[in-house]
């Protein structure tokens, strides 16, 4: 079996600092750009209440590192953490919005019946079963699809073969519930593995059944396709960020960091054979797929994003999301985008005391959208909670710093008029549950 090099962790989280080293200078315009906004926004105003609703303590009790949303299901939050419970692989997590939690599932590592581990994703609720995805582990090592009672009873639904009869491997992200059959993407295999060996294929598009049928609808063949989707899948903006997909008329949209049209010259093309800033596809439910935008970073004064890891949200006529680089100042940007393909970039973050890398995919709440910075903000630079208008308009709700919880990673959820997420850092320096209200 082939080794993917790059775990989940590093493509929806270290992408967003990994890359940011390594860009440069950035290439020729993508297709279908419209005239950009590159916003250099003055001080922003704090207008939130911000608490930390709960802090992680860690192996052998409790979960650690919590890098993935929250899953609001009838008035009870459930979550992952890569780290922490009895064997210090991650765990599955309930936690009230009084701040009553409780550990579900400790994940049991490679070794133990197939039992899942490494890179636990964002979950679902699908008719009060949760559904979720490993980046690791499984039968194979390729990763898998699993369910979770509400009472914490886990159980192995798929387990990925990697390279081995084409399937996918390194699944990542939320699953996305179309009409009773969940559809998701993997970062490598497929059946271009033979052809990309030094990656391990390009990913895949897979749907799979509550019985646990899986298929892969579509493998990625690399630039000037897209390539090793990281973000997953999501539906129609309205929960978490993170979710990759979103599905509008019928169509199912992604992102990928990677991929989209090669442009020569461009520092977006490694030497290894990696190319492309990254793109947008559209993918049907019977496995026909198109990128429908590249991204291309700076040309002729207006600035593009680069290597998009989070996933969209659909919102009227529009597909809205970020880039954790490019931009004016190379910390990002917010992004619409028409299903046409046609592009136009709403915020570039990066001018002072504002975030820098948005990397948790944004969340439409009554019409505006919400999301995290990594970076940026003020006292050290722990990253931001914003939020921005369809007009480009962007307020910091909140600037972490280093005494407290810092560098969130997955985006926010709405209940009952706060805002919740997760971050690093807390008083164990093990992850908080916060909340915020705008």
């Amino acid at each position: 079996m082939l080794t993917f090099a790059i775990s989940r962790y590093a493509f929806s989280v270290s992408v967003a600092s990994a890359l940011l080293a390594g860009c440069g200078a950035l290439p020729q315009a993508p297709n279908g750009m419209q005239s950009a906004a590159s916003v250099r926004m003055p001080e922003a105003r704090v207008a939130a209440k911000y608490g930390v609703l709960y802090s992680f303590k860690g192996a052998p009790n409790d979960g650690s590192t919590p890098l993935t949303a929250l899953l609001d299901a009838n008035g009870t939050f459930y979550g992952t953490t890569l780290e922490g419970g009895a064997y210090n692989d991650g765990t599955i997590f309930s936690i009230t919005a009084s701040g009553n939690e409780k550990l579900l599932y400790s994940f049991k590592g490679y070794g133990s019946g197939g039992h899942t581990r490494s890179g636990p994703s964002n979950l679902i609720n699908v008719d009060g079963t949760l559904y979720g995805t490993t980046f690791a582990g499984g039968a194979h090592g390729a990763g898998s699809v699993f369910t979770v009672t509400t009472s914490g009873k886990m159980k192995v639904l798929y387990s990925f073969n990697g390279c081995s009869d084409d399937d996918g491997g390194g699944p990542s992200g939320r699953l996305l519930d179309v009409n009773g059959v969940l559809y998701g993407t993997t970062s490598w295999g497929g059946n271009t593995c033979a052809s990309s060996p030094q990656f391990g294929g390009c990913g895949t598009v897979f749907s799979i059944t509550p019985s646990g049928k899986q298929t892969v609808l579509y493998s990625f063949k690399c630039y000037p396709d897209a390539a090793h989707p990281g973000a997953g899948l999501g539906s129609g903006g309205r929960t978490a960020s993170g979710s990759g997909l979103v599905s509008a008329g019928g169509v199912l949209y992604g992102t990928s960091p990677y991929g989209g049209a090669k442009r020569d010259g461009s520092e977006c093309e490694r030497g290894d054979g990696e190319a492309g800033c990254g793109a947008v596809f559209a993918v049907t439910t019977s496995g026909s797929e198109r990128v429908i935008y590249s991204f291309g970073g700076r040309h002729g004064g207006v600035s593009d994003g680069v290597h998009p890891v989070a996933g969209l949200v659909e919102t009227g006529d529009r597909l809205y999301g970020e880039t954790p680089m490019g931009g004016s100042d190379d910390w990002g940007t917010v992004f619409a985008l028409a299903t046409s393909g046609k592009e136009r970039v709403l915020h570039s973050f990066g001018a002072p005391r504002d975030g820098e890398a948005p990397v948790g995919g944004l969340a439409d709440i009554n019409g505006t959208l919400y999301g995290v910075t990594r970076y940026g903000g003020e006292r050290g630079g722990q990253g931001t909670l914003f939020s921005i208008t369809a007009s480009g308009d962007e307020t910091v709700l909140h600037r972490f710093d280093l005494r407290g919880a810092r560098n969130p990673d997955a985006g926010l959820i709405s209940a009952n008029g706060t805002l919740y997420g997760t971050a690093q850092g807390g008083v164990d320096h093990q992850g908080v549950v916060l909340d915020l209200t705008p």
